[in-house]
């Protein structure tokens, strides 16, 4: 099969890519497209020694079509996860083995695929902001049928390390989160008379926050991941953060 070159996507103001392919057309690719990358990913496992993939199952059209009507203003192009995967690593040195493979598209699994990537987003980098939490995503386009229209697919790079601390900083998060989802709710209910937070209430969804941090940025620290922060200066696990941390969590009766 000659692949034409119309592997692309494009985004909207939003910042959200684009599917090339309608969701009636997604879901006629998807058990193309689950099939490719099951063998891609079984292809990178060998290629960066990593134990466990897997697919997870493919979204159910009533689902999606919620998630394109409350997330995305009714565009089916916005979604990107009918199809999708996750790699699980164990160690820094397999995360390096992973993006290595995914920043050469002209070598290895990618190119023996015809897989192209759209979107990268890499919180081993830039952790996400209050939490701290590292992970790896990918937006990708499979070729499909014989003409090879892309259906873009997310895979999800997670550490057993972060996602063995993952109970303990999502309820903190969530209980962050609560703080300000209910007083949005008040002042839309017209019981608060200013939306923006109290600094009682910012201290203490601040507190939750610092708790989703230090276990996040320890435990990558002690599994070796700081080596891949782009800024270490604001994100490594230093003493004085450390310090810093636990103050905060001492002030809602958390210890470390």
């Amino acid at each position: 099969m000659k692949q034409k070159d119309i592997i692309s996507v494009s985004f909207n103001k939003q910042g959200d890519l684009l599917q090339v392919m309608e969701l009636d057309e997604l879901y006629a690719t998807s058990a193309e497209t689950r099939f490719k990358v099951g063998a891609f990913l079984l292809h990178i496992l060998d290629e960066a020694n990593v134990s466990d993939a897997f697919m997870g199952p493919n979204k159910n059209k009533e689902d999606a079509e919620r998630k394109i009507d409350q997330r995305f203003d009714g565009d089916s192009r916005c979604i990107t996860d009918i199809v999708r995967g996750k790699i699980v690593i164990d160690t820094s040195d397999q995360l390096a083995a992973i993006m290595s493979i995914f920043r050469n598209p002209d070598t290895g699994p990618l190119k023996e695929a015809g897989i192209k990537v759209e979107l990268e987003k890499n919180n081993f980098e830039n952790p996400k902001p209050y939490t701290g939490y590292r992970g790896l995503s990918y937006k990708i386009s499979v070729p499909t049928g014989d003409d090879g229209k892309p259906h873009v697919v997310e895979l999800q790079i997670v550490s057993t390390a972060m996602e063995a601390v993952y109970d303990m900083t999502h309820e903190h998060k969530r209980a962050a989160e609560d703080i300000y989802r209910n007083a949005a709710r008040d002042y839309k209910a017209g019981t608060r008379k200013d939306p923006a937070l109290t600094d009682e209430e910012l201290d203490m969804a601040t507190h939750h926050y610092a708790v989703c941090e230090y276990y996040n940025a320890k435990i990558a620290h002690e599994e070796g991941y700081d080596r891949f922060l782009e800024d270490e200066e604001r994100h490594a696990f230093t003493p004085e953060k450390e310090k810093e941390l636990i103050a905060h969590m001492a002030i809602i009766g958390v210890e470390p």
